[in-house]
Order: C-alpha cells, then structure tokens, then sequence
C-alpha cells in the first residue's frame, strides 16, 4: 500500500468513471460536449471516493489517473470506453460495464 505524505492509494476493488458536468448548455451531450469541465471519480467498493478534474478522456489522461490513485493489483470497473483497455498491463485486473446490453462483467467471483 501506498503512503506518501498521509495519502494512501485506493485499493482493492475501484470503480472508475468519468462525467462531463456543468451548467445547462444547449447542443451536443455528454462525451464532446463544449464548455463542459470532466471529472473522473475513482471509488472503493464500501470505501473512499477520489476525484478529479482532467482535460480529456484520452488513454494516457486516463491511466496517468489511475496509476497515481490506483495500487497496482487492483481490480478496476469501468465501462466500456476503450482508452481503459490497456490497464491490465499495466497490472490491473478489468472488469467492463456494457451499458447497451446492460451487463456487468464482474471479476470478484
């Protein structure tokens, strides 16, 4: 476990996820919409929540996140966004939401 300056690295089971928020603006939703801030949510399953702004949901913005969040050995949830393919090697163990199909493929089994 991680521990630098009293920060310890989420552990465990992570979810990831990233939103596009801010106020009401009219045109395009969600992923490319203009004048919207992206924040990525890292969460422990029944622990803590991290946050974090960043500037696009590029592979290399992406794994930066969680490879300063994230032990490495973790299982990690995500959806299906492709730039989150190449976690395992990096030694994550993916599990991906398909939100068309409304599935979930769990690792924790």
């Amino acid at each position: 476990m991680g521990n630098v300056d009293g920060f310890t690295m989420l552990q465990g089971h992570v979810e990831l996820d990233e939103a596009y928020v801010g106020g009401k603006r009219p045109g395009k939703r969600g992923r490319g919409a203009e004048g919207k801030t992206i924040v990525m949510g890292l969460k422990e399953r029944d622990g803590r929540l991290t946050t974090e702004v960043i500037p696009n949901v590029k592979k290399d913005t992406l794994r930066g996140v969680v490879l300063n969040n994230v032990e490495k050995g973790a299982i990690v949830s995500t959806d299906e966004l492709y730039s989150y393919g190449l976690l395992t090697s990096d030694g994550y163990q993916r599990g991906a939401v398909k939100h068309g199909a409304r599935a979930v493929a769990d690792l924790t089994e």
